[in-house]
């Protein structure tokens, strides 16, 4: 079985661009950044605050993206926010305690 993103996967290739060398995808989900940062918080076990200069917002309000297209044909998310953060984060800490 052809991988979905292998070049010689028809599917892919009559969907996308013969142009286009990435894909920029998500999950589907919304997350703000809000929720996201204490996320992180937690992942990282942080006992600090977080705080949010509501004077100064910056970026849109919203960012969601469209994956109706990818999942047209048959992709779907392996794995959860949550999950690749923190495997993120384990990697981060073994790779800054080797360094040492």
């Amino acid at each position: 079985a052809l991988e979905l993103f292998d070049p010689k996967n028809k599917e892919y290739i009559n969907k996308f661009s013969k142009t286009c060398s990435h894909i920029n995808i998500g999950s589907g989900k919304e997350i703000t950044i809000k929720n996201l940062a204490l996320l992180i918080k937690k992942i990282a076990r942080y006992d600090g605050d977080i705080h949010f200069d509501k004077s100064m917002p910056d970026g849109i309000n919203r960012k969601l993206l469209d994956i109706s297209r990818i999942k047209n044909i048959g992709w779907k998310p392996k794995i959860e926010l949550e999950d690749g953060l923190e495997k993120v984060f384990n990697q981060y800490k073994i790779d800054y305690e080797n360094k040492s």
